[in-house]
């Protein structure tokens, strides 16, 4: 198959395999070393000869062999792909014909059997790389080889480079700006040595791919749009003008850029706007760094900006649409900053890898929707035999990506200036584990806590959530460690509580646990109860408390209403309960299970709240009237008020219950309204009854 592929393509140790895949999908060809693991095009290391490819992928049953384009190893091969440009009979659109003729150089057919690929000598300009079907490049990519030569082309690969300038000129690179270029001072980098600086950057295979006009992972054209202006606001010391001028070249330009978007400002000018304003840290320029105080009185003095009319009027937010979504329902806010405290081995990691499974496959997490995004589980302390064991134990995750000390590249210090890298990610989860090994500080500093929770606050203003794991003090479970900073910077702090635990208690699957708000939140508190198995992890779980509340409506209901005294002395004789518990429990069923009421002397008067059977609410429900009678009164269905609870806003309508279920539930409702109890207590009792 390969016996007649030209010496250029069959020499050095540029060659990788492949393997088709299913990724988010879609098919992928998926780069795998010859040396065994998978193949990147930004690590010679992983490549090797083309025999030793061949052998791999025969011994292997891969797809085939690949060869990579790179400049570092002073190749002047460039790749030219054309997809869907052969129809059934063999012929090519006019496009691909055009090109092939003008390079006139070795061409082969792609495994599709519907593409093309050209191979020349050349160089690229700096700027886009792909427009449509048709894709150039010269770095940092690899291209499958099939040997399948098509007829009519040479069988050399040929110096090309005017012909190779008239191609990507005529059919990649992007219309000249509409706007005049301003000068570049003398303190700026010019923008090919500032793009290729980007592009060699630690992130640069991010950046070349999203600058070539690629989304790179990303989930949409306006994140990858947004993630592009942010890395130029970063190389460019957010400098508006400059970024909107290198977006212009890069393949990622189109005619939205330049349509009114929000207030008047184009689509462009919002994004770059966001852009800017998530990006607190810059390159700093050669005079910068050699003399910071001259270069700030080097630089022009900034033309004000009109504030005024960047700001939101306030009776202009009640008509955006924004609504806050949960990753986890009612528990993990999108785009937050959440804190999650347990004791040392209080089980949060294994909690919230099954929360990472479940948000990146979309699935519910026991009676919990959840709002599907990518997840990146950043461990810094876990073995990774740990790892595995609980991997094989919750299971498979696509979209689920592990990031541990254990890779080739390893888990970025958030003091540390390789914490942009962060950045480079497709926006999605980010579980940080934990705190305390995410950087190199002190925890208890003010300014050590700030600096590492303002760059987790600069990567939620890109699109990530955030979730940190953090410790508790040592004997103090009921708070976390470390300085205020922490909880003033955080959005939501949640903990994760065993119920009922004593010192020499272990980690038995009897655990009952608690799951919710602590201390903090920007959002509405909730809680959940979860239970542990060894074997699975945890579940939800019911409130331990709502049957020992039941026994309690029971006892009100056959002995009538009682003074609180009266009360707590037959649930301390009959349930053996202790004062506080008590307590407790008294002020959380009350509206709901028992209603409470001034007596004689000022007295507490509690009585139960009666269970209205379902038989007598389908007995007493008149379908000829529409409406329920069972207390002499009509009520009006039709007239009746949408009292849904607010909505979980991220998920699909609908709770899966039938028809009929939903009737007997909303008659349970009106029924319970009828009797003069508070829309939550009714609806309360009407889901018990369902």
């Amino acid at each position: 198959m390969f016996d007649d592929l030209p010496g250029e393509l069959t020499t050095g140790q540029c060659f990788v395999c492949w393997q088709m895949q299913e990724r988010d999908s879609k098919k992928a060809k998926v780069p795998v070393s010859p040396k065994g693991g998978f193949a990147r095009v930004n690590d010679p290391e992983t490549w090797g000869t083309f025999q030793g490819a061949v052998s791999h992928c025969e011994k292997h049953g891969l797809s085939g062999i690949g060869i990579v384009l790179s400049k570092n190893g002073g190749s002047s091969l460039v790749g030219i792909d054309l997809d869907h440009c052969i129809d059934d009979a063999g012929n090519l659109t006019p496009e691909a014909k055009e090109i092939v003729e003008t390079l006139n150089s070795y061409s082969e057919i792609t495994p599709s059997g519907h593409g093309l690929r050209v191979f020349v000598k050349g160089e690229l300009p700096a700027g886009a790389r792909r427009k449509g079907n048709i894709e150039i490049y010269d770095d940092l990519r690899y291209l499958t080889l099939t040997g399948n030569h098509f007829k009519g082309t040479p069988r050399t690969v040929e110096a090309r480079q005017e012909e190779l300038i008239k191609v990507w000129g005529k059919f990649v690179s992007p219309p000249a700006p509409i706007k005049e270029r301003p000068a570049v001072t003398d303190r700026d980098l010019p923008d090919d040595e500032l793009l290729q600086k980007a592009m060699n950057a630690a992130n640069g295979a991010t950046f070349r791919e999203l600058y070539e006009g690629g989304l790179a992972g990303y989930p949409s054209q306006s994140e990858g749009d947004l993630a592009l202006s942010s890395m130029l606001a970063f190389w460019t010391a957010n400098d508006a003008g400059r970024i909107d001028d290198l977006f212009r070249g890069s393949g990622r330009y189109r005619e939205k850029w330049d349509k009114v978007h929000v207030q008047g400002r184009t689509y462009g000018e919002e994004t770059i706007r966001k852009a800017i304003a998530g990006t607190t840290e810059v390159y700093a320029s050669r005079t910068e760094r050699q003399d910071p105080v001259a270069a700030r009185e080097a630089k022009p003095p900034k033309e004000p900006v009109d504030i005024l009319s960047q700001l939101f009027r306030w009776d202009d937010i009640a008509s955006m649409d924004v609504s806050t979504e949960w990753l986890l329902e009612k528990l993990l806010p999108k785009g937050a900053i959440s804190l999650v405290f347990c004791p040392g081995g209080g089980g949060k990691t294994w909690l919230l890898m099954q929360l990472a499974k479940a948000i990146a496959t979309g699935a519910p997490f026991g009676d919990l929707q959840t709002l599907q995004a990518p997840v990146y589980f950043i461990d810094f302390e876990n073995p990774l035999s740990v790892v595995k064991e609980r991997r094989e134990k919750i299971g498979p995750a696509a979209g689920f990506y592990y990031w541990h000390l254990a890779c080739p590249t390893g888990p970025r210090k958030l003091d540390e200036d390789t914490w942009i890298d962060y950045k480079a990610l497709p926006p999605g989860l980010l579980i940080f584990d934990t705190l305390r090994a995410s950087h190199n500080g002190d925890e208890n500093s003010s300014k050590d806590m700030a600096l590492v929770l303002s760059r987790l606050k600069e990567l939620r203003e890109t699109g990530f959530t955030i979730v940190v794991l953090h410790h508790t003090p040592k004997g103090d479970a009921n708070t976390y460690k470390g300085s205020t900073a922490i909880l003033d910077l955080a959005d939501h702090v949640l903990s994760l509580e065993r119920q009922g635990k004593t010192e020499d208690e272990e980690f038995d699957p009897d655990s009952i646990f608690k799951f919710g708000c602590r201390i903090k939140t920007r959002f509405e508190p909730h809680s959940v109860f979860l239970s542990f198995d060894p074997a699975h992890g945890f579940t939800t779980k019911d409130d331990p408390d709502d049957e020992t509340m039941k026994v309690m409506r029971d006892i009100l209901t056959n002995e009538g209403p009682l003074k609180q005294k009266e009360f707590r002395k037959i649930l301390e004789e009959k349930l053996e309960m202790k004062k506080s518990r008590i307590f407790k429990l008294l002020r959380k069923g009350t509206g709901t299970l028992w209603n409470v009421e001034r007596g004689d002397k000022n007295s507490m008067l509690y009585s139960s709240i009666p269970v209205f059977p379902l038989t007598k609410v389908a007995e007493n429900w008149k379908t000829e009237s529409g409406g329920f009678t069972g207390s002499g009164k009509h009520i009006d269905v039709n007239n009746t008020q949408n009292v849904d609870s607010q909505g979980f806003s991220s998920f699909p309508e609908g709770d899966g219950k039938t028809e009929k279920t939903e009737d007997t539930f909303e008659r349970a409702v009106m029924y319970y309204r009828e009797q003069g109890l508070s829309e939550e207590a009714a609806r309360f009792l009407a889901r018990e009854e369902v």
